[in-house]
């Protein structure tokens, strides 16, 4: 699979974009049971105008720092178990982690590890998706898992049969410093090109 993307937005005139790094990686298992997924980012990340278009972007795809950012390269791997509860509803885990290594000289490679717990079910045509994600900085030694852990609350709605699969989620940073700069984050998305029953 590849992954791009590419953020923009204007406040009081001022105007801000954002290319996110590309992604290109293979998934593997099955979609409602056991899965896992590799992933490399490729350095194209680029700020035009001002920088507040990486920053809300970052905070919509927070879990994935190799996205939106700095240009950089990046190596991860995560994996995922499900199980069902009832027809068509599932409960699961995620774990996986990644390796970020910026080509601007004097930044750090970062190592972070990600967590979900994860809940969908069908409602009528359409599938609800419950998350609570976490993202823990493993290259910050001498402070405690929760000083170096952000978690977020998730909920989507989404048709997903079919060839256009449109989706709408509300995130809410569960972490006060997170918080007291974006209180909630209201989006909606179009999956294209493939037919899916779950994540």
């Amino acid at each position: 699979y590849t992954q791009l993307g590419f953020g923009f937005g204007e406040i009081d005139g001022t105007w801000s974009g954002a290319l996110a790094n590309a992604r290109v990686g293979a998934l593997f298992g099955r979609v409602n049971g056991l899965s896992g997924s590799l992933h490399v980012a490729l350095p194209v990340a680029r700020k035009m105008g001002d920088d507040f278009a990486a920053l809300v972007s970052s905070y919509a795809h927070f879990e994935e720092w190799d996205r939106f950012g700095n240009a950089s390269w990046a190596l991860g791997a995560s994996g995922t178990a499900k199980a069902e509860l009832d027809a068509g509803a599932f409960v699961g885990v995620r774990l996986g982690g990644t390796l970020l290594v910026p080509t601007e000289a004097g930044l750090d490679t970062e190592a972070f590890s990600t967590f979900a717990l994860i809940g969908d079910a069908p409602a009528g045509r359409a599938r609800i998706w419950v998350e609570l994600s976490g993202i823990g900085v493993l290259t910050e030694p001498g402070r405690t898992f929760v000083e170096v852990t952000t978690f977020f609350g998730t909920v989507s709605v989404s048709l997903p049969n079919g060839r256009f699969a449109p989706e709408a989620y509300v995130r809410v940073p569960l972490d006060d410093d997170v918080s007291s700069v974006v209180s909630f984050i209201l989006g909606a998305r179009v999956h294209i090109g493939h037919t899916r029953a779950g994540r």
